[in-house]
């Protein structure tokens, strides 16, 4: 004798798709698997495709928000890459540096801020044993953007 017992999602009603998880029981074994099921009518979708207006202030938005789910409104990305750019790029103009802060924080965001710490960790650790050796790297910059490049390219091979 096969049961078949359905546990809906806590997902939200104005969604367009939702996961059920359904649970099959025989007599033997017991099989649990997730159906794509639509939930939603065609008056649903039209009003879950409305454009929002942009945001007026997406930097307010987005502190509120971290501060929200983090507790905190800090954003640890961009200091890290200021500390890259204070690092690396120190020698250069202020509009050179405002165009590395801005290609690295895209870097960034898309790798994550551990990956991004860790290729600053090993540039820092590269240039502290020239340092040693009494040599001196002439372009920290170019370097750190050609150890982003290596290790994270931007189609994700």
């Amino acid at each position: 004798m096969e049961q078949r017992k359905v546990i809906n999602s806590p997902a939200p009603a104005l969604a367009c798709a939702r996961a059920d998880c359904v649970q099959y029981s025989t007599q033997t074994s017991t099989q649990s698997g997730f159906i794509d099921k639509p939930i939603c009518s065609q008056t649903t979708r039209a009003r879950t495709r409305e454009r929002l207006p942009p945001l007026r202030n997406p930097k307010a938005y987005f502190d509120a928000w971290r501060s929200a789910t983090v507790g905190d409104s800090t954003d640890y990305l961009r200091v890290a890459v200021d500390e890259a750019v204070a690092a690396f790029s120190s020698e250069k103009s202020a509009e050179a540096q405002e165009s590395d802060r801005r290609i690295w924080l895209k870097i960034a965001n898309r790798i994550g801020l551990e990956r991004f710490l860790d290729a600053f960790d090993q540039k820092s650790a590269e240039i502290r044993e020239l340092a040693a050796r009494g040599k001196r790297l002439h372009q920290p910059a170019a370097s750190f953007q050609k150890l982003l490049n290596a290790r994270f390219p931007k189609g994700g091979r």
